[in-house]
């Protein structure tokens, strides 16, 4: 079983309250803070939108998600606006996180972005979610600056049922970014993930907005 020390919580955008988390209890609510969308050649990026309350006494840090509706080039022409505002989310805490599903023709633009964000901020602690399968060997984490990356063993598609079967081999979640952490949704805790989380802290996943029922089902699964 886990300690709760390593219990992190995912704040999505919505209204969300943690009312229910006692001052005392041990875990980490890591909150959206904003996005950035590029579509149509332009860059957007909009601040968190609804309400959130976290009681004083519970740890949090923030979560900037990309999304790109466009070219490559779009998002690299981009790169100064974006790695502003998420340095200007990040600067007040200790530490943020990064959301962006990058295609491979989006590497090197993700590449130079955390260059950017480690220049502006070298102590900051910088991690990232990350596909199962950039876990999974040699790739654009070992070259990304980041110190954790939180495979997502969720909303997987195809190769999901493998992988909850646990139908892989020694190669999955094998890149050495991918040991300390591990992403799980509320709404996907069918299988046996102990195969891949034992040892690790887990960032819990909800589809809906937390409350006390949803956060002692997540903690029945460590």
């Amino acid at each position: 079983m886990h300690d709760r020390n390593e219990i992190y919580l995912y704040a999505w955008e919505r209204p969300e309250s943690f009312s229910f988390l006692g001052k005392n209890s041990n875990v980490t609510v890591v909150f959206y803070a904003g996005d950035v969308v590029t579509k149509d050649g332009k860059a957007t990026v909009t601040p968190r939108r609804n309400s959130l309350f976290i009681p004083t006494g519970i740890k949090s840090f923030p979560l900037i998600r990309i999304d790109s509706f466009d070219s490559p080039s779009n998002l690299v022409a981009n790169i100064d606006k974006i790695s502003d505002f998420i340095v200007n989310i990040c600067e007040p805490y200790e530490e943020c996180q990064l959301d962006f599903e990058a295609r491979t023709s989006e590497y090197d633009f993700y590449l130079g972005l955390m260059d950017k964000i480690r220049a502006a901020l070298p102590d900051k602690k910088v991690s990232v979610t990350a596909l199962a399968s950039w876990c999974s060997g040699k790739g654009l984490l070992d070259d990304l600056y980041t110190q954790v990356a939180v495979p997502m063993l969720y909303r997987m598609g195809r190769d999901g049922t493998a992988i909850k079967n646990g139908e892989v081999g020694s190669w999955f979640l094998s890149n050495s970014k991918c040991n300390d952490s591990i992403a799980l949704s509320i709404d996907e805790l069918d299988f046996d993930h102990s195969r891949y989380s034992n040892g690790k802290s887990i960032h819990f996943f909800n589809p809906r907005p937390w409350n006390e029922d949803s956060y002692k089902k997540a903690l029945s699964h460590l």
